[in-house]
């Protein structure tokens, strides 16, 4: 029995600070402006993904090379995280992929009353989309999604300010 399990979640800033000389919010402030820039420029109704930006030109080296930090950091944290707190609840645990919730397309809206907000939220490099490949242990009677997403609840509560299992299926 395996359920594939999409998760979104935020790594701890103390976790992120003890190795980092700068701070993710202030990276996230820093690419919003680069971002906000270029919509405006372009007169954009929406803001575009860091590809795009990139590929104008309009995003500082220096900022992107933080980004790329933070973000690295980010996923080998979480990835111990999960493996070590998921390990006595399933057989195995597969990392499928690890996305930087930063690197896709923001859903932030320029004219929306929080949209800087919004997207200085979606660029800070703290969170992440992790699709996982869980491997149960069994439960009879229970269905494997719910036990999937009840045990990846249980354990992670307190090690992730937010934890959201947005999709849970038997494979």
């Amino acid at each position: 029995m395996a359920v594939a399990l999409t998760l979104l979640l935020k790594v701890p800033a103390d976790a992120l600070a003890r190795s980092l000389p700068f701070s993710p919010a202030a990276v996230g402030e820093a690419l919003a402006g680069q971002v906000q820039a270029l919509a405006q420029r372009e007169n954009l109704n929406y803001y575009p993904a860091l590809a795009y930006c990139h590929g104008k030109g309009a995003l500082e080296p220096d900022t992107l090379d933080a980004l790329d930090s933070i973000a690295e950091l980010a996923e080998t944290l979480a990835r111990n995280e999960l493996r070590g707190k998921l390990r006595p609840f399933f057989w195995g645990v597969e990392f499928e992929s690890v996305q930087p919730v930063a690197y896709t397309m923001p859903t932030a809206r320029p004219k929306s009353p929080n949209g800087w907000w919004d997207l200085v939220e979606h660029l800070t490099p703290d969170r992440l989309k992790i699709n996982l490949l869980l491997s149960l242990r069994g439960e009879e009677g229970v269905p494997e999604e719910a036990t999937a997403r009840r045990h990846v609840e249980e354990a992670l509560a307190d090690r992730f300010p937010r934890l959201e299992v947005t999709s849970a299926r038997a494979v």
